[in-house]
This record gives structure tokens, C-alpha cells and sequence, in this order.
């Protein structure tokens, strides 16, 4: 099936150019990272990989005031979330080490990598300053959240190695008046996720 729509996106991707001669195209997505050989013949301006595609918007500001068109960008110091969407994503994992026969997403995501529990405070009280009031904490597999973190070395760091540790923190140190979590597996909801959902109203 994955074969099949890559060919299919190929094919859409030759359209638009065609039928648009002096259209810029950007490809995005697992296909770019699992299979950029694929598309190399497809006259595509930009390719972007999974990491810097929330740096996008500024791409095309760059393209459509004329700056110079480049084959790479640097996306590296981004910002996760969008301070368009009312409610915005704070990205606290990647990866996925399942393997499951029929998904691609561990060999085009990589091993489990959560990002610092810091990292997603601070995130979350900038968007609060911003004047958003709800965030949605999003990630390929948050369920895993913390199992990539070392539990030998010292400091709060290597206590916060799970998705019910991270909530507590977010609780304990932020305001913000609503926290969502994306989709989890029912096997990684443990009861003290479920304590920790039922006495915090937020």
C-alpha cells in the first residue's frame, strides 16, 4: 500500500508542476525521509524532512518576497507550535521502536526521542504569555514519553521518565487552563495516569 500511494504522490507532484511551469514545489513528510531517491527526478524545488517542516511558513515568506531560492535550510532553531492555531502543539516525543509489519513510521521516524521536560515548560509558559489558554502535548508515540531517558545519571532530569511524571510537572510549574494529549495506546494508560487525569480539572 505504501508503494502504491508514493507512486501516486509522484504522480500528482509531476502534475502540479506541468500544469504550473513556474509553481515552486515543496515536498514534505515520511516519503522525503524514507525515499528522497524517488523523487529525485521530479523537478521539486525543496525537499523537507519531518524536523524542520514546522518551519515551512518561513520558506514560502522567503520564496514568495523573492529571497534566494536555496536546495537546503536550516531549520534547526524552529519553533514547535503555531501561534495561528488556537490551539497550539507542543511536541514532547518522536520516534516509534513498535515495528509493526504494516507502518513504516520507526524506519522514517527514528528510535523513541522525548524532548526535556524543561524544554516543553518553558514552551508552554511562552504560550501562555502569548495569550493562548490550551495546549495540546502531541508526538509520535507520546505513550513512551521518558523511556529514552537515562536513569543512572543524577538530578530531576532522569525523574520525569513518563508521560504521568510529565503531566504532574506541567500542573505543578505552568497555569495554562487546559492540557490535551493526543492519541495514546490504551495499554500505556496506567493508574497513575488515570489519577493524575481524574484529580486535575485542567
Amino acid at each position: 500500500m505504501t508503494s502504491r500511494s508514493d507512486r501516486k504522490a509522484r504522480q500528482i507532484i509531476r502534475k502540479i508542476k506541468s500544469q504550473n511551469k513556474n509553481s515552486k514545489i515543496v515536498v514534505t513528510g515520511c516519503f522525503v525521509v524514507f525515499n528522497k531517491k524517488f523523487l529525485q527526478d521530479c523537478d521539486i524545488d525543496f525537499m523537507v524532512e519531518n524536523k524542520d517542516k514546522n518551519k515551512i511558513p518561513d520558506l514560502i515568506g522567503r520564496m514568495t518576497a523573492g529571497g534566494k531560492f536555496l536546495k537546503s535550510f536550516d531549520f534547526k532553531n524552529c519553533t514547535q507550535f503555531n501561534q495561528m492555531h488556537s490551539r497550539p502543539l507542543v511536541k514532547i516525543q518522536d520516534g516509534c521502536e513498535q515495528n509493526c509489519t504494516y507502518c513504516i513510521v520507526p524506519k522514517v521516524r527514528g528510535k523513541y526521542r522525548s524532548v526535556p521536560y524543561r524544554e516543553i515548560l518553558n514552551k508552554i509558559i511562552d504560550l501562555q504569555k502569548d495569550g493562548f489558554e490550551e495546549v495540546v502535548l502531541t508526538g509520535i508515540h507520546i505513550g513512551k514519553y521518558g523511556v529514552d531517558f537515562s536513569t543512572d545519571s543524577s538530578g530531576k532530569e532522569s525523574k520525569i521518565s513518563s508521560l504521568a511524571n510529565l503531566l504532574e510537572e506541567v500542573v505543578r510549574e505552568t497555569s495554562i487552563k487546559r492540557i490535551r494529549i493526543s492519541s495514546i495506546e490504551v495499554d500505556e494508560i496506567d493508574s497513575r495516569l488515570l489519577d493524575i487525569l481524574k484529580r486535575n480539572n485542567r
